[in-house]
């Protein structure tokens, strides 16, 4: 058996002990003798040339109070980065790079082609601007009071014998009608 390995029923701090008194581990580190709040000894390192930590030795104060708003607010920043949607983080990066974005812009508008130049100004001016409105007028017809199309084959016969009966000079031009008057006589 090695002589460097404890035995089994060896408990860590025999072994521990065993290993400082043969020189193997080193012990320089000395702890604060004072005791915890919950009775246990302080694991603190103690301050060079004393038995006791820097909190113990009373030369900083420890306001609980403070120390649990700080744990706070630094878990609610972490719980805010693990809550930010995809849009979030790209707006917050943005941000972070605003003076890289603005560059690149105005490298692109100082650009020699003219087509690339434009379109980088008209896309800086859309974004600080925004786009025009763009506005769609609609006009609603009137509603046609002689609509031939809706009439039924009767109506519209009817309505064909009342123009040619009082304009029959146009059904002549037009369909080449002769038409009978009344008293029996044709127009020429």
């Amino acid at each position: 058996m090695h002589r460097d390995l404890p035995p089994a029923a060896e408990s860590s701090h025999e072994a521990f002990n065993r290993l400082a008194m043969s020189g193997q581990v080193q012990t320089s580190v000395r702890r604060c003798r004072a005791v915890n709040k919950r009775g246990k000894p302080c694991a603190a390192p103690a301050l060079k040339d004393a038995e006791l930590c820097l909190a113990h030795a009373g030369r900083t104060k420890l306001d609980a109070r403070k120390a649990a708003q700080k744990s706070a607010e630094v878990r609610r920043q972490r719980a805010i980065v693990r809550s930010e949607s995809l849009r979030d983080k790209l707006a917050r990066k943005l941000e972070e790079h605003a003076d890289e974005v603005v560059n690149a812009y105005l490298r692109a508008i100082r650009s020699d082609d003219e087509a690339v130049a434009y379109r980088a100004a008209e896309a800086w001016l859309s974004r600080v601007y925004g786009r025009p409105k763009e506005t769609i007028e609609t006009s609603v017809a009137t509603p046609d009071p002689l609509d031939v199309a809706k009439m039924t084959t009767e109506e519209r016969n009817a309505l064909k014998r009342r123009l040619i009966a009082q304009h029959p000079d146009i059904a002549e031009q037009v369909l080449g009608l002769r038409v009978v008057r009344d008293n029996g006589d044709a127009s020429d």
